[in-house]
């Protein structure tokens, strides 16, 4: 997977990963919908780590992947999860749900001294008083943070 990903980002544009998606899948993909060569990165980044972590555990094939994704971690979650289908094919992982919790942006205000949810993550400003907010408590992480298997039962 590396090795294609690293061929196409060279070969293609660094906007969109629609030539490289399309060559990678072999069906033809609405524009669109087609992620960005980040969200294509990040899905095999994590496949590459949840495949090794399976194999590890004698793992023959996940149900799910469950990740973490803050509001500011630079993510847009359709493109991730579409990206997910397209990356996994023919792997262990061909068929398993990405199931993303989205974190929130919070903050702390120095002038409430207390956590807030900025209205906006563009503008780091307490939604209460408007002091700006510099300090980010959450809404930053990209974590894996389990995943689903399925275990025969052996027949008695």
């Amino acid at each position: 997977m590396r090795r294609f990903l690293d061929n196409a980002i060279e070969s293609y544009s660094w906007n969109r990963a629609v030539n490289c998606v399309r060559l990678y899948s072999g069906r033809f993909l609405d524009y669109k919908r087609c992620p960005s060569v980040h969200e294509v990165s990040i899905a095999a980044s994590i496949a590459e780590g949840v495949c090794e972590e399976a194999s590890k555990q004698g793992v023959d094939h996940v149900d799910a992947v469950h990740v973490r994704i803050g509001a500011m971690a630079g993510v847009v979650k359709d493109s991730l999860s579409f990206a997910w289908d397209v990356v996994v094919a023919d792997t262990l992982l061909a068929g398993s749900r990405l199931q993303i919790e989205e974190i929130p942006l919070t903050v702390y205000c120095p002038a409430c001294e207390t956590e807030r949810t900025p209205t906006s993550p563009a503008i780091l400003v307490c939604p209460v008083c408007q002091a700006p907010t510099p300090r980010i408590l959450s809404g930053r992480e990209m974590q894996v943070v389990g995943m689903e298997v399925s275990v025969a039962v052996p027949h008695r």
